[in-house]
């Protein structure tokens, strides 16, 4: 019997499906991770801004997102994009510790679980976000003071960077922006900004920046 196995996988049909079920089996090993909703802090009159109810909502959606890459380390669990607030009134949680927050990560079936809180001081939002290994009841935290007005895909991207370890620099390269007044003069003194960072200045002479 050993031997007619060994001469079918010399195969090409039966060696194929040998080596799909290899990928499957590489897919299938990322660990699966539950995202939930930011939960957002009152502000010091004990109310909460819509505005950062919202940005919260559009957070959480994007760091989902990112976890569904192909770059991601992990996979997205079943079922298991909740809210926060609902799943710690659900589990009686009256804290965030590893213990409480492990039960909610069981009972939605993953791995890890990401959470955390964002509000806003004056013109700064600070976000904070814990990444819980679900079985060994340890976490990492990462969070950051970011301007108002930063968009919500640099927010994520950062946040992002600083949980999974990868990079947030661009790939090497140069960007040349060229632009004209209406009536078709080089405009001058124009900043160019990628990602909410200043990155150059239009020359007048020649109507264009590198970045």
């Amino acid at each position: 019997m050993r031997r007619l196995l060994i001469s079918a996988c010399r195969g090409w049909s039966v060696c194929v499906v040998w080596l799909l079920c290899l990928g499957g089996a590489a897919w299938a090993a990322k660990p699966k991770i539950a995202i939930l909703g930011l939960e957002v802090i009152p502000g010091a009159s004990g109310t909460v801004d819509p505005t950062v109810t919202q940005l919260a909502r559009d957070l959480t959606i994007d760091l989902r997102q990112r976890v569904q890459s192909d770059t991601s380390p992990y996979v997205l669990a079943a079922n298991s994009t909740k809210e926060l607030t609902d799943e710690k009134l659900l589990n009686s949680c009256d804290n965030e510790a590893a213990a409480c927050m492990a039960v909610i990560g069981t009972g939605l079936s993953a791995d890890f679980l990401l959470y955390g809180h964002i509000e806003k001081r004056g013109e700064l939002y600070r976000v904070s976000v814990r990444l819980l290994d679900v079985k060994a009841k340890t976490f990492d935290t990462t969070g950051e003071d970011i301007p108002v007005g930063t968009s919500v895909t640099t927010m994520s991207r950062r946040l992002y960077g600083r949980l999974f370890g990868e990079s947030t620099a661009a790939a090497a390269g140069v960007l040349i922006i060229k632009a004209r007044a209406r009536g078709g003069d080089a405009v001058d003194g124009a900043r160019v900004f990628v990602d909410d960072v200043a990155r150059g200045t239009i020359a007048r002479e020649i109507g264009r920046a590198h970045v």
